[in-house]
């Protein structure tokens, strides 16, 4: 089994069936976690690093509502850096949390991409793996159709599909 950032220690907290993640903004929500779909991890090495590049891992899970039941998305993501990178990075928004506030912002911009329901940035505590560390939550609105995340899906399409 690979490696997983999610299920070590104490974030499980943030992955293990019906945990409960609160989240700030727009307004306080809570969110029950119900099922893990996606888990990546990007890590630097020594060659790669770069003042502009990012090692993180993030975790995406389908999770509910605990007040209105409504169904959704969540993307955990926690950036790994050092105390002065950290200190920056508290500083900016994730590029995927600016989009969906661009196109909550802007109804008419589409009307086939998620809704941002709700989202937080905050700092790693000192349980978590880098203390200090930045972690942004966001929650989306479940979009129907099918996924085209892989190409063996979209080839197998019908061509009039």
């Amino acid at each position: 089994m690979p490696f997983s950032w999610f299920q070590q220690g104490s974030m499980r907290r943030f992955t293990a069936p019906n945990s409960i993640i609160s989240l700030a903004e727009p307004i306080p929500t809570s969110w029950i976690v119900s099922e893990v779909t996606k888990e990546d991890d990007f890590q630097l090495s020594e060659e790669d690093f770069s003042p502009d590049a990012e090692s993180f891992a993030s975790v995406k899970s389908k999770c509910t509502n605990s007040q209105t039941t409504t169904t959704a998305i969540m993307r955990m993501r926690f950036k790994f850096m050092d105390a002065t990178r950290a200190s920056q990075a508290s500083q900016a928004k994730s590029e995927e949390l600016k989009a969906y506030m661009i196109l909550r912002d802007n109804p008419d911009a589409s009307e086939i991409t998620p809704r941002l329901l709700a989202y937080e940035e905050t700092t790693q505590s000192v349980d978590d793996p880098v203390p200090g560390g930045f972690m942004t939550f966001i929650v989306w609105s479940i979009v129907p159709g099918i996924r085209l995340d892989s190409p063996s899906v979209f080839w197998a399409m019908d061509s009039a599909e």
